[in-house]
């Protein structure tokens, strides 16, 4: 007697699990071709690989490539000096992430293009802070070629750290 009482509350369950999600029911009964591909709109971006080091300390964040794009990279102190903008987010050829920053001259006259990691690197509001390479390090980077790695698409999946305000 006790397994026929049973059978209806499993019946119960079952019912309340399809209404809560009645959209993955159908889907997944639907067999796929063989050999069709994923549509492009429902293949998820790759993961961007964990940081390491002191930025996996950060609370590393996923933040998207073109969100990054245009902010300023300052220095972490209380007065927070300009050391340029990024231009880009790339993948290198050994699989490195970089911010491609534009840093040197005056009102955007006479600069060049570094590439920073972007470990070394934290979210600062609505800017980038430079955290583990000094703003000399910063200005002897070799300049960087943008054919020689290519910038992630604008929605590509990054991680990037927090850091607090330093005033």
């Amino acid at each position: 007697m006790p397994r026929r009482q049973s059978l209806p509350c499993l019946l119960v369950l079952a019912s309340m699990l399809a209404l809560a999600n009645p959209v993955a029911g159908p889907a997944l009964a639907q067999p796929m071709a063989p050999g069709a591909a994923t549509p492009p709109s429902a293949a998820p971006p790759p993961a961007a690989p964990p940081p390491t080091g002191p930025a996996a300390r950060r609370l590393p964040q996923p933040v998207r490539a073109g969100e990054l794009t245009g902010r300023r990279l300052l220095r972490p102190i209380e007065r927070q000096d300009l050391l340029g903008r990024v231009a880009s987010v790339a993948r290198q050829p050994d699989g490195a992430l970089v911010a491609v920053v534009r840093t040197g001259g005056v009102s955007g006259l006479g600069t060049h293009l570094v590439a920073v990691p972007l470990d070394a690197t934290a979210l600062l509001g609505e800017h980038l802070a430079l955290m583990d390479i000094t703003p000399e390090a910063l200005r002897a980077l070799p300049s960087f070629d943008p054919a020689s790695a290519p910038a992630l698409a604008p929605d590509q999946v990054v991680r990037v750290g927090l850091v607090r305000p330093f005033h």
